[in-house]
């Protein structure tokens, strides 16, 4: 189900497959009709020939401005290589945008529409209608603090041949946020994500699809995930938010209960008493709903930057335990490790039931059938980054068990 734009565009040129013809015509002041026959192959075929992206960013709050232009200033420096996801930047705060500036160049628009009048402009010749705190499509209204709405190559009213993208929202601090966690993650390729549109809320996808041929919403690919999302459990460290009903509340009790338990075994492991930020636990009927909401389709992860867990619950995965909440843990106490093989194994020896069996059997079953990797390659973090998760993860593990077992636990944390 995942809408792998980036990755299958190149193909998509090869085959001909978004073969549209650019023809637009005003309808009136706000609106554009956009003839899509050569449109969408234009805007890829632009973006790819220039690969140089002109962000405008605005902000009334000008602390929160000059964090953009520190931001963005750092984003442009760092070095630039031959991928085609790998676009110079170059920014201007929206004040000090030109005409030609919005006419000549790809753009990246970011702010409220009252702080960047810039993507106010351009947002009129969407499908989306953004007010002061409302950001209004599809005949339903988002109006919360944290509602940031993300879109990706769209034609540029005033020069067609050239896409805009842009994020907004109804808070601007919330949008400054979720445009620095793109950047983190994705630096240069920022602007990539899996479909045309996506609506995000607490940093989780709750609405997205993508445009037709006619740049209206295609209801054939439309996913909304904004009901159903509920805090159903809190306890000492966690607060549990189900997704579309995925566990019934006695389920979700007895788990929250199993998860303190180890987040108090880990404590003790540590003797720490720190206080530690209060951590969520996302739970998912399955990995195409989760791949949706969150961008990942693994059975579970986690994100440092808000401290959450994302994790699939099904009969799929029954007692197949992962706890990637252990690694969460783990990172708040301990941090990162220079080797990597000892920050991927910690975690899971704590985990009793990892891949069902736990990371002992198939670490003996890896070495019995002549798979195990040799230590030097375990201990080799360029080899550990590309190897298969599975055969790394156990047998890090079992490392991190007999070295806690060889030195003892002070001098492993010493030399982790």
């Amino acid at each position: 189900m995942k809408h792998l734009f980036w990755v299958i565009a190149p193909c998509l040129f090869i085959f001909g497959g978004f073969s549209l013809l650019q023809d637009v015509s005003t309808t009136n002041a706000n609106k554009v009709e956009i003839d899509s026959l050569s449109t969408r192959r234009q805007l890829r075929r632009s973006f790819f020939e220039l690969r140089e992206v002109l962000v405008i960013y605005g902000a009334e709050n000008k602390a929160l401005s000059e964090e953009y232009r520190t931001l963005l200033d750092s984003l442009a420096r760092t070095s630039h290589n031959d991928s085609w996801r790998s676009m110079a930047i170059r920014f201007k705060e929206a004040s000090q945008t030109k005409e030609t500036d919005i006419r000549e160049n790809i753009l990246f628009l970011v702010g409220t529409a009252e702080s960047n009048p810039v993507l106010k402009r351009m947002a009129l010749n969407t499908p989306f209608e953004l007010v002061p705190k409302l950001i209004e499509f599809n005949q339903k209204e988002y109006t919360s603090d944290d509602a940031v709405l993300s879109v990706s190559l769209y034609p540029n009213a005033e020069n067609d041949t050239l896409p805009i993208s842009f994020l907004t929202g109804n808070d601007e601090s919330h949008i400054y946020d979720l445009f620095k966690r793109k950047v983190n993650n994705g630096g240069r390729s920022f602007f990539r994500q899996n479909m045309d549109y996506e609506l995000y809320r607490n940093n989780t996808r709750m609405v997205l699809g993508d445009f037709d041929e006619e740049w209206k919403l295609d209801t054939s690919t439309f996913f909304d995930f904004s009901l159903g999302n509920d805090l159903v459990h809190s306890s000492k460290h966690f607060d549990f938010v189900d997704h579309q009903g995925t566990v019934l509340p006695d389920g979700i009790s007895s788990l929250g209960s199993k998860i303190e338990q180890k987040t108090q075994t880990i404590l003790d492991f540590f003797g720490a008493n720190q206080e530690l930020p209060k951590m969520s636990y996302h739970s998912y009927k399955n990995a195409e709903e989760k791949g949706l909401m969150t961008g990942n389709t693994d059975q579970a992860h986690f994100n440092l930057s808000d401290n959450s867990v994302h994790t699939v619950i099904n009969e799929k995965y029954q007692d197949n335990f992962i706890e990637k909440e252990n690694a969460l843990l783990v990172q708040h106490l301990i941090g990162d490790s220079k080797t990597k093989a000892l920050q991927r194994g910690l975690p899971i020896y704590f985990t009793d039931q990892w891949q069902r069996e736990g990371y002992k059997h198939w670490s003996t079953r890896l070495y019995e059938s002549g798979n195990a990797l040799p230590l030097a390659e375990l201990l080799n973090n360029e080899i550990v980054a590309v190897e298969s998760a599975l055969i790394v993860d156990c047998m890090s593990a079992s490392l991190t068990d007999f070295l806690l077992e060889t030195w003892g636990k002070v001098t492993f944390v010493k030399n982790y």
